[in-house]
């Protein structure tokens, strides 16, 4: 499914944010690489407007990838719902 995560990612779209999508963060050193500052990890980066190319672009890629899609929205929404109430 790499693939289908590399389709997500996307940076200078006006119409759907600044970034959203798969990203992948490399193990980074200070300058003597003794202390390691960043740890390697693969992030998913979410905006309410890539959602929306989301949708139209993903017509044929695996269910458990649009599944995934979907439950983190059901979580973004349910998080942005309880930030209204504080």
């Amino acid at each position: 499914m790499p693939e289908y995560l590399l389709q997500t990612w996307h940076e200078v779209d006006a119409r759907f944010g600044n970034e959203a999508g798969h990203g992948r963060k490399e193990r980074k050193f200070n300058g003597s690489r003794i202390v390691q500052i960043s740890d390697p990890k693969n992030l998913m980066h979410f905006n309410e407007n890539a959602r929306k190319r989301w949708d139209e672009q993903f017509d044929n890629v695996p269910l458990l990838l649009k599944h995934f899609l979907n439950d983190v929205y059901e979580i973004h929404n349910a998080l942005k719902y309880i930030t209204t109430l504080e």
